[in-house]
């Protein structure tokens, strides 16, 4: 028996317990969707791929459509993410109709965000094979404190210890805490270490003040050598100034992905956690958005 008829045996039992009411609305819903670029986004999918099965007031039958749409998303061929954006309007459209079609919907859901990590993980296991390892990080740190080239060093110093993003290395060199200001980034040079503090980075509003004691030595000669008081431009185009720094201009995500993917995930679980701790960012996105194990 083929898997597409196994799926429609399935879901013609579940019709049973679905009532011919389950109206799926998709007028009403949109109508109730503030943010101009969400209504843009399933307006197209409903054109696409939804409208097919309403009638000319664009209301579905959710129960009469069920098998037909299930097997229209099985075999549509497009990503994962779309099909789960598909499953995902389908959702809103059912939070107010029959609980168990929610639930069914809610399970493919499920499923097409399993096969969308699957092919990141894939994707992400190729490009760790083609980033260098962490040796080559530290050997090229390393380099450039001998060179004296000292924006370089402070960039990649902080970009793999404390395993930052480019908003956070937009600091400014300052020699007293009182005067951090709220909304801004530090390094404060104190007599014996630099403390590092951060007001201002992605998931500030989540996790707050993030404060650190750098004791290396040679950091903190790095920073009082700097010839300005900021260690980047103040400018808008953080990325692109922060891979004039790095290793073979990678991205702050690349030397994320090398870290990470260097470690054991049973082994090494203190580390992980304190690159979470750091980064501001839980372990589950961590693990899922940049470790992988090249192939």
């Amino acid at each position: 028996m083929s898997a597409s008829k196994k799926k429609v045996i399935k879901s013609s039992s579940i019709l049973k317990e679905i009532e011919e009411s389950t109206y799926l609305n998709f007028d009403t819903y949109i109508k109730s969707v503030s943010k101009p670029q969400t209504i843009k986004t399933y307006k197209s999918i409903y054109k696409n791929h939804l409208s097919q099965f309403a009638n000319e007031n664009d209301v579905i039958n959710g129960a009469r459509q069920y098998i037909s749409i299930i097997n229209y998303i099985d075999t549509l061929d497009k990503s994962p993410s779309t099909k789960k954006a598909i499953v995902s309007l389908l959702i809103n459209l059912s939070k107010n109709s029959n609980p168990k079609l929610l639930k069914e919907f809610q399970q493919l859901q499920a499923k097409f965000h399993e096969e969308k990590q699957k092919l990141q993980f894939k994707a992400l296991s190729k490009k760790i094979k083609d980033l260098p390892s962490v040796e080559m990080l530290t050997l090229y740190l390393d380099n450039m404190y001998i060179d004296e080239k000292w924006v370089h060093y402070i960039v990649n110093y902080l970009l793999i210890n404390y395993n930052v993003r480019n908003m956070d290395l937009n600091v400014k060199i300052i020699k007293f805490k009182k005067d951090a200001k709220a909304g801004g980034n530090y390094l404060i040079v104190r007599k014996k270490d630099i403390l590092y503090v951060r007001k201002d980075y992605k998931t500030h509003a989540v996790y707050g003040d993030k404060e650190i004691v750098i004791n290396s030595k040679k950091f903190r000669n790095a920073v009082e050598n700097l010839d300005s008081e900021f260690l980047l431009p103040q400018n808008n185009n953080l990325a692109r100034d922060v891979k004039k720094y790095t290793y073979d201009k990678h991205t702050e995500s690349d030397y994320l992905k090398i870290i990470l993917s260097a470690l054991d995930l049973n082994k090494d679980k203190a580390k992980i956690f304190e690159i979470s701790k750091n980064r501001g960012t839980d372990i589950g996105t961590l693990l899922s958005t940049y470790h992988a194990t090249p192939e």
